[in-house]
């Protein structure tokens, strides 16, 4: 029992003072994105033992957009949390969201919301906004521009 304990402390010091015998590989990894989310994905691995190779590369896109509702939560003139009166985007717009003389905290054009807006008077930047964002023609808390 004692010359098996002396064996395995000898070969782990052997281990210990010579790397290769434990090297297990090399491995490289490459990524790469673009401003679309579509990526390009690469690794290599080589095995130390045996010398062989396993390569990997992917290419991936990123899905179309999906178009909103009209009346629920998307759309122009819509009455939800999506464009037009509710909360989301929209043209003419009284909710939360961004839009075209919207009355919301989002962002808008003519917007009296919170957010970003051109003429908007909510707390988001725009252009002629009154809000607390920053602003063009802006009377607001925010960073103003004129």
């Amino acid at each position: 029992m004692f010359a098996k304990i002396a064996f395995f402390c000898a070969a782990l010091v052997a281990v210990s003072a010579y790397a290769p015998l434990v090297n297990t590989g090399v491995s490289a990894v490459s990524n790469q994105q673009d401003a679309y989310g579509n990526y390009a994905y690469r690794y290599d691995i080589k095995d130390a033992a045996t010398g062989s190779l396993n390569s990997k590369a992917e290419v991936g896109k990123v899905g179309a957009i999906a178009v909103a509702a009209p009346v629920a939560y998307g759309g122009a003139l819509g009455l939800g949390y999506g464009a037009g009166l509710g909360y989301g985007a929209g043209a003419l717009g009284l909710g939360y969201g961004a839009g075209a003389l919207g009355l919301g905290y989002g962002a808008g054009v003519l917007g009296a919301g919170h957010g970003v807006g051109i003429l908007g008077a909510g707390y988001g930047a725009g252009v002629l906004g009154a809000g607390y964002g920053a602003g063009i023609y802006g009377a607001g808390l925010g960073k103003a521009i004129y």
